[in-house]
């Protein structure tokens, strides 16, 4: 494994952002929100509580310094009342959609659009429970009344894991927050997967509620937790905790004296379990989440009115995206001065229906210019295509993958050859480091060089989920995480479709060309077949042409693949096989090429190699390894061997990655250890390297060490060491400042070293956005280069046609949540610009509802359901409506007709709304929205109604 150190600035704060994620490509899972429409019948023996009658929440007034108040010792009650529904038009109306791994995290339904009124009073019908009461002394404390502090929390400390309740898995991506010794939860999502009664207001960022009866309330605002120990632990100081755009993150210690729950955090296996507690009954629970499943099936169909599917789509000519890198340089090597100017510039655009990227770099030494063009067509049978400079992808048996120019495409059916593991790549500004974990253990850190490309070899993968993450580290101090997931398991061959795969490319180094053709077919979900045609040509040297077949199969505990390849006289063969159990993952990995010549052989002289690898942790620990085998048998006869043993832990906010490796070879015995650690403590970012030889003799290979310092949000601090005993000069020290302005950032530089040399750089990095059509600019020092923009413009629709008419007006101060600045509003034109969405990805946009001036205003589509990508600004017209209402009086043989119920149902939407006639025969259907509707009553037609935006009809009595 490389490792490449150098300039590492990176801020200590940063706001988690949409894009979670990713994220070399994505798969979204949805977590399984539990909410339930009130006309679906309760499962369990349960008894209905009289309706409680709102009270008023009185505000709290701010104080100069709050004094905690002592609360009464709440009495001993022989049952507790646990858990209540949601109503229907709490989930038909807000339609808050789960957050999607490596997606940005949606606020969860909790988050109330009435602040000052807490869910609890908010929701009509409450539902009582029979549990029992905790054992004694488990609540045996006197009511907790402490502060705390809340912190911004840092997007690289996000994980990505498993929740578990029992048996029963309540969300496959939950998020986890870990800094120090213990594990955050966001207690926004994980009540609302529990049912629990909490509510949680973004803005103000507090918690109202009670748990598991109505008089243990617990209240989290102004600086004070107030609740009552649920777990025996009677603690009172102060505590700490983060938040987000979208939730507050609590540590498990901290919930389970709140609630009483047991919770067990894997880090290798990245899964939260959380034991049954007789406060959430699971059978209770069970039923819930399969009642929301069917509720979400009945739901879909009414997709089109509560969300709008908004496609990436490229342009004739798109809108800008440029970064833009400019670094004044001197320097002093054997008493010479030297002095340059480096210029680095990259973009994205929209051409001919095209997305285009290209890369300009200049320096001392040479001129650089790179580019290519794509597209993606995932309705088409040809899915991808890209020309220009590319990478090749990593074939079995035949070659690794490698940059250079050429032609790729995809067509047809996925591709399943990359069973144990598989290639990660992308492109960013030259001179940053990357960083790739998986489940929280380091894989690999490399430099990106000029060509602004990093390509990660031979990543592991393991069956089932597998969660990865990568950190980007610029030297300006910049720092963004992308998180992505690899699933791997049966079923996934697209049966009995066919697929192609084609490339074509000159590498860029060694002018070494590949030509590769593949067909791919699944007869069964389980099971994949492929040929392939190669044909390589080495710089200055006869060609290697191979034809090669491979199978896939999939079981319920393992994966196989096998692959065959032949050059017309003689054969090679491999295969690969991965499987698991509850302690660990292993992969076998046997390739056996005789007298074949490929590139992945002949550069190595390689006959055959088995490989192994064994990867898994301790169970409510951090503590992840991963032990590796290697033997490789070269065609004159030698044989080297390369054991390793990689192991990870993290502690105090700071991963500790520590790698010890055997070696035998031709020469003797090679024994080293290397170990690297990055993370956060104090406040400061850490990062470093120790690199030690063992035997046969004794010595250090490298020190180096990296802080950085973040003063007052936009002044970061980088202090460098690295120590190169074998080097002319053995220690060089770096200092550096940047400072973030809205618009870039600059940063000064000092490099020294033991032998006098120096390097001094003065360094400005700013992104640009440029709306071409408008000639408007964007200028940022977040990087617009891989995130995509939507201008949602917001208009008062007073036809409900749902376009934009000249005689309708903006609606300005809108907002929506589901990006990183929610707090941003629509402009007097009604437009909002909402930037740096991760590309190819879905994001769920969500009206913020509160943002609206006018109580009765409705929106045609309470979320936007996003795909964008760099180098076009997807624009979307926003109609917000006057919200009609039908009013009416039903008779039944001429008297008032009492507690009947009626259905309006529209007929081109095929939406429904139910209603009740009251005790003196009236209905009333509100909050609806124009178009033509048919009034039922038990399946029968009464009359249709054609409705206009923002009308009230009054009905003529209606006779049943």
């Amino acid at each position: 494994m490389k490792f490449y150190f150098g300039q590492i600035v990176f801020a200590a704060s940063i706001t988690v952002v949409g894009s979670f994620f990713p994220k070399a490509n994505i798969k979204s899972v949805q977590i399984n929100h539990l909410q339930v429409s009130n006309s679906l019948t309760p499962v369990g023996t349960v008894e209905a509580l009289p309706q409680p009658q709102p009270q008023p929440q009185p505000q709290p007034q701010p104080q100069p310094q709050p004094q905690p108040q002592p609360q009464p010792q709440p009495q001993p009650q022989p049952q507790v009342m646990s858990v209540s529904t949601l109503p229907v038009n709490a989930v038909a109306n807000k339609n808050i959609i789960s957050p999607q791994f490596g997606d940005t995290k949606q606020p969860s339904s909790a988050n109330s659009v009435n602040a000052s009124i807490p869910a609890f009073n908010r929701l009509p019908n409450l539902i009582a429970i029979e549990i029992q009461q905790p054992a004694s002394g488990t609540n045996n404390c006197q009511r907790i009344i402490k502060p705390y502090q809340l912190f911004e929390a840092a997007q690289e400390l996000f994980l990505v894991t498993q929740l578990i309740y029992g048996e029963l898995t309540l969300s496959q991506d939950f998020f986890v927050y870990f800094d120090g010794d213990d594990y955050y939860l966001p207690i926004a999502l994980l009540s609302e997967l529990l049912l629990l009664p909490l509510d949680y207001d973004i803005k103000t960022r507090q918690l109202q509620g009670w748990y598991a009866k109505e008089n243990n309330r617990i209240a989290i605002a102004n600086g004070l937790m107030n609740y009552s120990a649920m777990n025996g632990n009677c603690s009172t100081e102060q505590v700490t905790g983060y938040f987000d755009a979208w939730d507050m993150y609590l540590s498990t210690s901290e919930i389970a004296q709140m609630l009483g729950l047991e919770l067990a955090f894997e880090p290798a296996r990245q899964i939260l379990t959380l034991k049954e507690n007789p406060s959430i009954p699971f059978s209770r629970l069970k039923a819930r989440q399969e009642k929301f499943l069917r509720y979400q099936n009945q739901k879909a169909k009414q997709s089109n009115r509560n969300s709008k599917q908004i496609n990436s789509s490229t342009a004739w000519l798109g809108d800008l995206a440029l970064d833009v890198n400019l670094t004044a340089k001197a320097s002093a090597n054997d008493h010479l001065t030297e002095q340059s100017l480096n210029l680095t510039a990259q973009s994205k655009l929209d051409v001919l229906k095209h997305n285009t990227y290209m890369l300009y770099s200049q320096d001392e030494s040479e001129t650089r210019l790179r580019g290519y063009v794509e597209k993606y067509q995932q309705d088409q049978w040809l899915k991808y295509y890209q020309l220009g400079n590319i990478n090749s992808p990593s074939l079995p048996l035949t070659s690794d993958s490698f940059y250079g120019k050429g032609l790729q495409l995809l067509a047809g059916s996925q591709f399943l050859n990359d069973t144990a593991s598989f290639v990660v790549q992308g492109e960013v500004q030259p001179d940053w480091d990357v960083e790739l974990y998986r489940n929280n253990t380091l894989i690999e850190l490399i430099r990106v060089g000029n060509e602004g490309q990093y390509v990660f070899q031979n990543v592991p993968m393991s069956r089932g989920v597998n969660y990865y993450q990568l950190r980007f580290y610029g030297p300006n101090g910049e720092a963004k995480v992308e998180n992505f997931t690899r699933r791997l398991e049966s079923g996934n061959a697209e049966q009995r479709v066919l697929g192609v795969a084609f490339s074509a490319m000159e590498a860029e180094f060694g002018n070494d060309k590949q030509y590769d053709l593949q067909l791919n077919y699944s007869p069964l979900q389980s099971l994949s077949l492929a040929l392939g045609v190669n044909q390589q040509q080495p710089q200055d040297e006869q060609q290697l042409a191979t034809s090669r077949a491979s199978v896939n199969w999939f079981s319920d505990e393992s994966l196989w693949q096998f692959n065959l390849i032949t050059d017309g006289s003689n054969l090679g063969y491999g295969s690969k096989i991965q499987g698991g159990s509850q302690l660990f993952d292993w992969t076998l990995e046997w390739d056996r090429y005789n007298q074949i010549n490929t590139f992945k052989s002949q550069k190595r002289n390689l006959y055959q190699r088995l490989s192994g690898k064994v990867f898994g942790g301790i169970e409510d620990t951090s503590f992840n390894w991963t032990l590796i085998g290697d033997v490789s048998d070269y065609k004159d006869g030698k044989r080297f061997l390369d054991m390793r043993l990689v192991k990870s832990i993290n502690y105090q906010g700071i991963i500790f990655t520590n790698n010890f490796t055997w070696q035998n070879n031709s020469s003797g015995y090679l024994t080293s250890n290397e170990l690297q650690f990055s993370g956060r403590f104090a406040g400061w970012q850490l990062r470093g390297r120790s690199a030690i030889k063992i035997s046969p003799n004794w010595g250090l290979d490298q020190i180096a060490f990296s802080a950085t310092k973040n003063f007052g949000s936009p002044l970061n601090y980088l202090a460098e060491l690295n120590y190169l005993p074998s080097s002319r000069n053995q220690y060089r020290l770096r200092n550096a400042l940047s400072y973030d302005f809205s618009a870039g950032t600059i940063r000064a530089s000092l490099d020294n070293s033991s032998g006098g040399e120096w390097l001094a750089l003065l360094n400005w990095r700013s992104s640009l956005l440029w709306q071409i059509d408008d000639s408007q600019f964007d200028i940022s020092r977040s990087s617009h280069l891989n995130t995509g923009a939507v201008l949602i413009r917001t208009f008062l629709d007073d036809n409900g046609n749902g376009k934009w008419d000249d005689n309708e007006q903006p609606l300005p101060n809108v907002s929506f949540l589901g990006h990183r600045d929610p707090q941003k509003m629509s402009n007097e034109k009604g437009e909002l610009l909402i930037s740096h969405l991760r590309t190819r990805r879905n994001h769920k946009l969500t009206l913020n509802e509160v943002s609206l001036s006018d109580p009765f205003y409705i929106p045609r589509y309470e979320m936007l359901d996003v795909v964008s990508h760099a180098g076009h600004i997807t624009k979307i017209d926003f109609p917000i409506l006057n919200t009609s209402e039908i009013e009416g009086i039903l008779l039944e043989d001429g008297e008032l007709a009492v507690g009947q119920e009626l259905v309006l149902k529209a007929i081109e939407a095929e939406r429904e709304y139910n209603t009740v006639s009251e005790f003196d025969g009236v209905f009333l259907f509100e909050r609806l929205l124009p178009g033509n509707y048919e009034l039922k009553h038990k399946g029968r037609v009464l009359t249709t109604i054609n409705l206009a935006a923002g009308q009230y009809l009054e009905l003529e009595r209606i006779n049943i």
